[in-house]
């Protein structure tokens, strides 16, 4: 164990009062030694590539000395133990680069203009923990991981500004908890896990991702799960929250995806197999759905939620062989329609209880679909037609061969439109104000 003093702005390997120096020496030093810093505000420029570290090092900064790598990565750490302190790293490829088998924890500093990454963890089994500091205006993503089954703790880092994502895994079977940090006004994906992201496990609590170009948080990749609690998605460019990937899992309470300029949260066409559960949140004020399934084969689960205020639907689907439960929920005040299956929605099945569908501008729930399976268990589906447009109700179908079961509740109006075909309503007696029949071959029963 050595204590090491960097009193030179230069770069040298012999020179032990240059930080080079000083780590290169540190390097074979037994034990984990201590570089400290006796200089005035300033810049190390690094003019003679990165600077490698393998042995157990603490570097603590004063908060006011940069480094600079001139274009090379600055710091790769392989194998061993670090711990950072109030330094910013900039003008390097990447500003840390953490290998294999390393255990490092970054304090107070920032990550500032590299070329690529702020942090890239390139190996696999490291743990790298972050707390009170900055990746922004980096070339590529604030933070990559592309190794697999590393471990990241987050808490009060904010990524802002970077050319691609703010966080973004590559990589499979990571664990990632992220706590009390901001993602925003990235030039991509607040968070993205990419097409090869498979296995990773992600918490996200007491964050805000916001003012992104594309999507808040976007999964491209195959059974990853992810668990928010206490999280804000709004005003980015496309979605709050995306999912195109397979068989992930999704979990979210105490949230809001509100503002952003398409659907709260989408599963894009090719999400197929995935569920998400969501609890005690809000999906408002989006430009397009609150909550839109264009995928195949997905399952959603809603208690205690809320979508209103949306510029189209409350909650759309457009594809097909998906199920829905929905309980204890509100789909108010949407511009179109509380709930909507698109003409190309065949084979769901949706069941909501105890929820309200009222104020929408257009219809309560809408079947435009072929094949699908709606049922209400004492639900409140009233004075929707917000726009005042004619024959818009608390439920309609357009579309052919559904089946529709409402239990209990009151449904203000029903109405099959004149395109319907071949549909099924049971309802028991007093749960509906009026039934239209047009269309052809419907059948409605009361029980």
């Amino acid at each position: 164990m050595a204590d090491f003093f960097v009193s030179s702005f230069d770069d040298s390997f012999d020179d032990v009062t240059t930080l080079r120096g000083a780590i290169n020496a540190a390097n074979f030093s037994e034990g984990a030694d201590s570089i400290f810093f006796d200089l005035g505000e300033g810049t190390i420029g690094l003019n003679l590539g990165v600077i490698d570290i393998f042995d157990e090092l603490n570097i603590f900064g004063t908060g006011s000395i940069a480094i600079s790598g001139s274009g090379s990565t600055i710091f790769a750490i392989n194998n061993t133990n670090i711990a950072i302190d109030a330094l910013t790293f900039t003008n390097g490829q990447d500003g840390l680069v953490v290998g294999s088998g390393s255990n490092v924890t970054v304090t107070n500093s920032f990550f500032v203009n590299n070329a690529e990454d702020g942090l890239d963890v390139q190996g696999d089994g490291s743990t790298v923990n972050v707390s009170n500091s900055f990746f922004s205006t980096n070339g590529d993503d604030g933070f990559d991981i592309g190794g697999n089954g590393n471990t990241v703790f987050w808490d009060s880092v904010t990524t802002t500004g970077n050319a691609e994502e703010g966080f973004e895994i590559d990589g499979s079977n990571n664990l990632v908890s992220i706590n009390n940090s901001n993602v925003s006004g990235n030039g991509d994906d607040g968070f993205d896990i990419d097409g090869t992201g498979t296995g990773n496990i992600v918490s996200v609590s007491n964050t805000t991702l916001s003012g992104n170009n594309a999507d808040g948080f976007d999964i491209l990749g195959v059974g990853n799960s992810i668990f928010w609690d206490g999280v804000t998605s709004t005003g980015n460019g496309q979605e709050g929250f995306e999912i195109d990937g397979s068989n992930n899992f999704v979990s979210i309470s105490n949230s809001s995806l509100s503002g952003n300029n398409d659907d709260g949260l989408d599963f894009d066409a090719t999400a197929t197999g995935n569920t998400v559960s969501v609890s005690n949140s809000f999906f408002i004020g989006n430009s397009a759905d609150g909550f839109d399934i264009l995928g195949t084969g997905n399952n959603v689960f809603w208690n205690g939620v809320t979508t209103s205020g949306n510029g189209q639907e409350g909650f759309e689907i457009d594809g097909s062989n998906n199920f829905v439960s929905i309980s204890d929920s509100n789909l108010s005040g949407n511009f179109d329609d509380g709930f909507d299956f698109d003409a190309t929605a065949t084979g769901n099945t949706v069941n909501v209880s105890n929820s309200i569908l009222t104020g929408n501008g257009a219809d309560g729930f809408d079947i435009l679909g072929v094949g699908n399976s709606v049922t209400f268990d004492n639900v409140i589906s009233i004075n929707n037609n917000g726009r005042g447009e004619i024959n818009q109700d608390g439920f309609e179908i357009d579309g052919g061969f559904n089946d529709v079961s409402i239990f209990g509740g009151f449904t203000d109006t029903f109405r099959f439109d004149v395109s319907s075909f071949n549909n099924n309503l049971t309802y028991t007696d007093g749960s509906i104000g009026e039934v239209v029949v047009g269309g052809t071959d419907n059948t409605v029963t009361v029980i």
